[in-house]
């Protein structure tokens, strides 16, 4: 079993899934057209793993080209409504 170090080599709170299988639902998402509910199902998961594995891992696969789902599209748009609200309170 691989040892789970994390960000910067700092311990903390290990994966309970092996670094490979993270990588490979990450991958599969962005290859299928699959949805992060159909995933999670797929592999006995939770939509919030799917999520949170997908933002983590997906700059680590090189050479993705898949353009953005109406799914991504939505998520960007709406991180980006709050980040303005947020500076427009301070």
């Amino acid at each position: 079993m691989q040892n789970n170090v994390g960000n910067r080599g700092k311990s903390g709170r290990q994966f309970t899934r092996e670094m490979s299988f993270m990588r490979a639902v990450v991958n599969e998402y962005h290859l299928s057209n699959l949805s992060y509910g159909e995933l999670a199902r797929k592999h006995g998961l939770g939509v919030t793993q799917i999520a949170k594995w997908v933002l983590k891992f997906s700059g680590d696969l090189e050479g993705r080209n898949k353009p953005l789902t109406a799914h991504d599209t939505r998520r960007t748009k709406a991180s980006r409504g709050a980040s303005k609200t947020k500076r427009s309170l301070a």
